[in-house]
């Protein structure tokens, strides 16, 4: 009987796993969608939820910034540039077929990486999960966030609430994004 109901135990844990992490899969197609509605240059508001190295401004201070999303690769993958007050980021996401999962890196002219999966949560709204990466002293960075599209593409806001830089818990975000071109 001990055995039978560790049996069960065991199989509802492996089948909430697998689960947990379906929903963090994409199609090529999704992919696409996400790329197609990140193409163009944007201009970005953003509030600092730490003192990122790279920057001059401060935690809670707002910077903006300017982006470009570009299809490279024939269509295989987005590169992103940044710059917003004296920090650069760049950016490549692309679909990972094997895992079923659009992947992204970044790296920070302040030594900041990141290693994410994106996948899509709903129409027009596009789930970023970091997954490794972290700041150039070694702290790890945790946390997801949303991308949320609205009027026709023109408009994104980047929302994050749960956010860690090591043991540091961060400011929630909300990060205001302006299409000016295709």
């Amino acid at each position: 009987m001990l055995t039978r109901v560790f049996a069960v135990i065991i199989l509802a844990f492996l089948a909430a796993a697998v689960a947990a992490d379906h929903h963090e899969t994409s199609s090529m197609e999704e992919f696409k969608e996400f790329g197609n509605l990140l193409e163009g240059r944007w201009i970005i508001d953003v509030k600092l939820i730490a003192d990122w190295p790279g920057h001059k401004a401060k935690k809670g201070e707002r910077i903006t910034g300017y982006g470009t999303y570009r299809w490279i690769v024939d269509g295989k993958a987005i590169e992103a540039n940044h710059t917003g007050g004296t920090n650069a980021l760049r950016m490549l996401y692309y679909w990972d077929g094997p895992s079923k999962k659009i992947k992204g890196y970044e790296i920070t002219s302040g030594g900041r990486s990141l290693e994410l999966i994106i996948w899509k949560k709903s129409k027009g709204v596009f789930v970023s999960k970091a997954i490794g990466g972290g700041a150039e002293d070694g702290r790890r960075l945790t946390g997801s966030a949303e991308h949320r599209f609205s009027d026709d593409g023109k408009t994104m806001t980047f929302v994050g609430s749960d956010f860690k830089m090591g043991d540091e818990v961060l400011d929630d975000f909300q990060d205001a994004y302006k299409k000016v071109s295709k």
